[in-house]
């Protein structure tokens, strides 16, 4: 997630979300129900701030995709966020510990 998105493409210009690629190997009996368990950050105020934004529905963790509104963007101090995850349905469930990363930076990372 960045904080200066070009205002002229496409997520400037519908308000995109950020969207993680799809958590992989998860195998279970469906509804398979996802949810944030914890956050480790660069210090605890960030840590609680990104959960703050969890439960005010402005970052999400649905059908397996992590979703990082632009609002949340904006409200996020730069670094690198580390995300738990709880995977259940009605027999079982676990966490996934660590198995995201969310980065916020000013500028968008170029990836090759």
């Amino acid at each position: 997630a960045f904080h200066n998105v070009d205002s002229t493409s496409d997520r400037g210009k519908y308000k995109l979300p950020f969207v993680s690629t799809r958590i992989q190997g998860v195998a279970g009996t469906n509804p398979i129900n996802y949810e944030l368990s914890g956050v480790k950050a660069d210090n605890q105020e960030q840590a609680q701030l990104f959960m703050k934004l969890y439960k005010e529905g402005k970052i999400s963790v649905t059908g397996g995709l992590i979703v990082v509104t632009q609002d949340a963007a904006q409200q996020l101090p730069n670094g690198r966020y580390h995300l738990s995850i709880k995977v259940y349905n009605e027999d079982h469930e676990a966490v996934l510990e660590n198995i995201f990363k969310v980065v916020v930076t000013d500028d968008e990372l170029l990836v090759d």
